[in-house]
């Protein structure tokens, strides 16, 4: 048997992983949260581009150049590897990205299919989003490809975005909105629903109140966590870590206020600061 002090010294001499996390705003720090809780050994550089959210009413050209941008920025960063948040970025940008960039990637459409076709018996899937992600259609594909019987439903839920940016989470006016967004799946032979926006995850007890017990709810926050934890491992008992936070827009106040709530309790060294991004040059400012 090894020794444990031995042990836990080769790890604490271990070089920390840094990890990238990319989406078009606030959405991405459900993925982030999920991933410390399980792998507390690493280190994490998040980029929210807030002064383009939301994504999901840019065009493809638009979304292309974004994430690029965004994750050439965050490779200047030496992370060892990028999680695309955004699950309309990761449409319309993942095959290229992938012979774009050389380091692992991981995102969200993939990793929440496979769940839902591993869940789902009565192979009727729905799944919210962006407009952009709806509209799409490369959820219904990507299932589809796996099992042509398989039936999607769709449904865009900006108002519910709008929402989770801001920090509006449990109010009468967002029970409304996840109703009206849900009663068509309520009302259907739907089994599994997919939370296809970062987003969303915040809103997962309301929603799991409006569709019922019965519905299988699919966030691929926590498969790609997972996935994270497979590749790395949790290294340590060291439970402290360094999250450096990247924004476009904004009130810097503001972020730091919603990231300390986030992470409350944990022992985070934190620094936040406010860039610009464009393809030819990186404008960092606090």
């Amino acid at each position: 048997m090894r020794n444990s002090h031995l042990f836990s010294e080769e790890l604490l001499l271990k070089k920390r992983p840094k990890i990238g996390v990319f989406d078009s705003g606030m959405g991405g720090f459900s993925v982030l949260k999920s991933l410390i809780k399980k792998s507390p050994y690493c280190d994490f550089v998040y980029i929210g581009d807030t002064a383009n959210f939301p994504y999901g009413m840019k065009s493809k050209e638009q979304i292309i150049s974004c994430t690029h941008n965004a994750v050439n920025f965050l490779l200047k960063k030496d992370v060892e590897s990028v999680i695309i948040g955004c699950h309309t970025a990761s449409i319309f940008t993942m095959n290229q990205m992938e012979k774009s960039f050389s380091i692992p990637l991981f995102f969200m459409v993939p990793a929440a299919c496979l769940e839902a076709l591993r869940v789902s018996k009565k192979r009727v899937i729905a799944v919210i989003g962006t407009k952009a992600t709806v509209q799409s259609d490369e959820y219904s594909r990507y299932l589809k490809s796996y099992d042509r019987n398989i039936h999607v439903k769709s449904r865009d839920c900006p108002l519910l975005i709008e929402f989770a940016e801001r920090g509006s989470i449990d109010i009468p006016l967002v029970r409304k909105v996840v109703k009206n967004y849900l009663e068509d799946f309520v009302t259907s032979e739907v089994d599994t629903l997919i939370l296809g926006c970062t987003h969303f995850s915040i809103f997962r007890d309301l929603i799991r109140q409006e569709v019922g017990e019965h519905v299988n709810l699919v966030d691929p926050v926590y498969s790609v966590s997972d996935e994270i934890v497979n590749k790395y491992g949790i290294q340590s008992l060291d439970d402290r870590f360094s999250l450096d936070v990247y924004v476009t827009n904004g009130d810097l106040e503001y972020y730091l206020d919603r990231v300390y709530k986030l992470f409350v309790g944990m022992e985070v060294d934190l620094k936040i600061k406010k860039i610009i991004l464009d393809e030819k040059n990186v404008y960092q400012y606090t």
